[in-house]
């Protein structure tokens, strides 16, 4: 499959395909809604019905919204054809306690087969992965679908620092609109601050707080994570993964430049090459337009690099499934930007 696409006509509304019909996919695919930039919203479950329910439950709210978007429920992957943009949110149900490898074990082969079939009637879309581990789901959908790195992309970066971002604003007495902060690295316990781009009342906050304080920060705002996977028990948090989805589809529509931190491919940025991994992006119609090489203190860069170590050892566990033969995935790397 050829890598070189081109981008989605922006003076038309998106079609947006939702792959998974559970709390996740059914939260983004609102918020898609909500957000009247979308045109058509396809949302797929592989459970006859289910998807179709939903789809009909987010159009009565149209009152509500006056949204323009047209939404649809299928259980057919054919019925998906010609999105701009594709969202992988599908996973199987989570057991409390499961570790990053038993998620990735779990979810691999679903994921890398329901994405190559999504790819085969929709050539030119862009990816955005939700399932977790985010890192192993967007290596997996790099391999099934053949596309360039730069169209497959996370959005635990942007989750993450949204979390921090919640946690600065209340810990330091300041309203939530006054932070920015910027998380990278792995979505789990080695994701780290970058000190110097997170901003707190019009000042970075490596100027405000040491490094062991942000860094309590940070676990805060990972604990607070753990806290609402705990108290769902087998759900999975929703609401906040569809707010930064829905953030992301709007940057890569109408892209403003901004930077903004998202799971994608590095290729030698911070020392780090053939990983998914957080790290600050600008988004285009295309997918990931540059990634940005900020400053980082050596703590975290070191984290950077320890979390990359980290993604490596899983994936080794987990043993990618190689949804192609050894020879066509060859093949189809060697023609990728």
């Amino acid at each position: 499959m050829s890598s070189a696409v081109t981008p989605f006509d922006t003076t038309q509304r998106p079609r947006v395909t939702v792959l998974g019909a559970g709390n996740v996919g059914t939260a983004i695919t609102q918020r898609l809604f909500d957000s009247n930039q979308i045109g058509e919203l396809i949302l797929y479950s592989s459970v006859p019905d289910l998807a179709a329910a939903k789809a009909l439950d987010i159009t009565h709210s149209a009152e509500r919204t006056g949204s323009p978007a047209t939404v649809v429920g299928t259980s057919r992957v054919e019925e998906t054809a010609e999105s701009d943009m594709v969202v992988v949110a599908s996973s199987v149900p989570y057991r409390p306690g499961s570790t990053r490898s038993d998620q990735a074990h779990a979810n691999r082969a679903m994921i890398g087969e329901l994405t190559q079939r999504a790819a085969s009637v929709s050539p030119s879309a862009v990816v955005v992965v939700v399932t977790n581990p985010v890192e192993q789901m967007c290596h997996i959908v790099y391999e099934s679908t053949g596309f360039a790195a730069s169209r497959v992309l996370g959005s635990a970066g942007l989750l993450d620092s949204n979390r921090l971002a919640t946690v600065l604003a209340r810990e330091m007495g300041t309203a939530r609109c006054n932070v920015s902060a910027m998380v990278l690295g792995e979505h789990g316990s080695r994701m780290f601050c970058a000190s110097k781009e997170t901003i707190v009342d019009g000042t970075p906050i490596a100027s405000l707080l040491t490094g062991a304080e942000i860094r309590s920060m940070v676990e805060i705002a990972r604990q607070e994570a753990n806290q609402i996977v705990q108290g769902l028990r087998t759900a999975t948090p929703s609401l906040a993964p569809a707010a930064c989805t829905a953030r992301m589809i709007a940057e890569l529509f109408n892209p403003t430049g901004q930077l903004m931190p998202c799971t994608v491919h590095l290729d030698g940025q911070y020392g780090v090459r053939g990983v998914f991994i957080g790290a600050p992006v600008r988004l285009g119609n295309r997918g990931v337009e540059t990634i940005a090489e900020v400053p980082l203190t050596p703590a975290e860069h070191e984290a950077m690099l320890c979390g990359a170590q980290q993604i490596r050892a899983t994936a080794r566990r987990v043993q990618q499934p190689g949804v192609r033969a050894a020879t066509t995935a060859g093949a189809a790397h060697t023609s990728r930007p």
